[in-house]
């Protein structure tokens, strides 16, 4: 069978026990299949499923025992550094490991008191406490990221959580929250945008605005430094 040509061997070789074959190698793909380019760095492995979730599980038995926020930063920071990982490995489990239990916060909101709220509203007002409870260790492992990590990381956090993703008002709300504590950066959220295969959303009216906003920010802060670095240029 020609489709087996690459794993079995040939013909004349039929006989010899001892023959192998070694599998090519895989081809270098200057484009990751998210969109985010790699520009000329070597492909890395990705993290293994198991150090994301035992992060995960950290942070969420942690909040679940009642552990003050300066103990998980040192408990997952140490973790990190035990496996030699990067924060571009730490960064998206965080994150998940946040936004999943405000969702369990607000679904278990919402099933004590139907009529208090919608659970869009409950989702919201979860995401703002947890955030704000947990910028210590976001600032600690996604704020030192580089803009294109912290872009992969949101990247996998609305792929992981489509609850954020199919609402672009609750996902508009997480990332000005983010945004806000400086955990990610505009630059970061605007990389996100233009590489994330997310169209519907980064399309809707909620994100729209907000990345117009962000743009509006950034221009500005590079209109200030050209101001600053002309003032300087005066003085000298």
């Amino acid at each position: 069978d020609d489709d087996d040509d690459d794993d079995d061997l040939d013909d004349d070789d039929a006989g010899d026990a001892t023959t192998t074959t070694t599998p090519p190698m895989p081809p270098h793909h200057p484009t990751r299949p998210d969109g985010f380019d790699d520009d000329d760095e070597a492909p890395r492995a990705a993290a293994p499923s198991s150090f994301a979730s035992t992060v995960r599980d950290m942070i969420r038995s942690g909040y679940d025992a009642g552990a003050d926020v300066a103990s998980m930063v040192m408990e997952v920071t140490a973790f990190k550094l035990s496996e030699n990982r990067s924060f571009d490995d730490a960064a998206p489990a965080a994150l998940d490991a946040i936004v999943a239990l405000a969702v369990r916060d607000a679904e278990a909101a919402t099933s004590a008191s139907p009529a208090a709220s919608s659970k869009k509203q409950q989702l919201v007002l979860a995401l703002k406490r947890h955030v704000t409870h947990w910028t210590p260790l976001l600032a600690k492992l996604v704020a030192p990221s580089q803009r294109r990590d912290q872009a992969r990381a949101l990247d996998a956090l609305f792929e992981r959580h489509p609850l954020l993703a199919d609402t672009p008002d609750v996902a508009r709300a997480a990332l000005q929250f983010l945004y806000e504590a400086d955990v990610v950066s505009d630059e970061a959220v605007l990389e996100w945008a233009e590489h994330t295969t997310a169209h519907a959303l980064t399309e809707s009216a909620p994100i729209s605005d907000f990345l117009d906003w962000l743009q509006e920010e950034d221009d500005d802060d590079d209109e200030d430094d050209d101001d600053e670095e002309d003032d300087d240029d005066d003085e000298s």
